[in-house]
């Protein structure tokens, strides 16, 4: 469940903003001439266009087990379409609405995606004890090894979260999650490399019994995968 007071963030509160300031924009791109009416996009295109989005977003809010995570979804959605249409509307409109997203992405931060679940924080020896040597039969965790600083791992991590809470998965298998800008020795220990270009971060390995089984980071996402299916 999540607190309402959450939506009172400068996160999302500038975002709400910013997606609703479409419908000013929008209307700057319409011509009202006394013998003309002119409108690039066309109300029927952009009501097209309108549906099919909320049919996506329909669809992702019956795939996120909490609002929080949808809202994120649907913001980073939105934006997207709401730039497509202003480019075909107006390019230049459009070149300052981007301006505005890329300010935003830059210097304002999305809380951390910390919903209520199972997921545990490990450091180097609670992973030692819990994860790589345990005594515990069937003992399987997956554990997401992550920075603070990188924005592109937050739809994963959103992801991680989301099946931890889902039943199916958490009966057969436990979370963790490691923060390598904390942990930083247990990146090297693990052979992940941090650095941006090499795109292992976020790292998620799966044990079994102390073994690593799998292991898939940031860069096996590229085709719109999920955690579900790579697992």
């Amino acid at each position: 469940k999540m607190r309402l007071a959450a939506l009172l963030a400068p996160y999302y509160l500038l975002n709400f903003l910013v997606i609703g300031s479409y419908a000013i924009l929008r209307r700057s791109t319409i011509s009202f001439d006394h013998a003309n009416y002119y409108d690039p996009l066309g109300l029927q295109f952009e009501l097209q266009i309108s549906i099919v989005f909320g049919v996506t977003m329909f669809f992702k809010y019956l795939n996120s087990t909490t609002l929080i995570s949808f809202i994120g979804t649907f913001m980073d959605g939105a934006k997207m379409y709401l730039i497509g249409m202003l480019l075909v509307a107006d390019w230049r409109i459009c070149i300052w609405y981007c301006l505005i997203v890329v300010l935003m992405a830059v210097f304002v931060r999305e809380p951390p995606y910390e919903p209520a679940s199972d997921v545990r924080s490990l450091d180097g020896e609670s992973l030692g004890k819990l994860v790589l040597h345990s005594d515990t039969p069937d003992n399987r965790w997956l554990v997401i090894f992550t920075v603070p600083w990188s924005r592109e791992h937050l739809p994963i991590i959103r992801q991680f979260y989301d099946l931890s809470l889902k039943k199916k998965f958490s009966k057969k298998i436990q979370f963790g999650k490691v923060d390598l800008s904390r942990e930083y020795d247990l990146g090297a220990k693990m052979q992940i490399r941090l650095k941006k270009q090499f795109k292992e971060v976020p790292m998620l390995i799966l044990f079994e019994n102390g073994v690593e089984i799998k292991r898939v980071s940031l860069g096996d996402f590229t085709d719109h995968k999920t955690i579900s299916v790579e697992f």
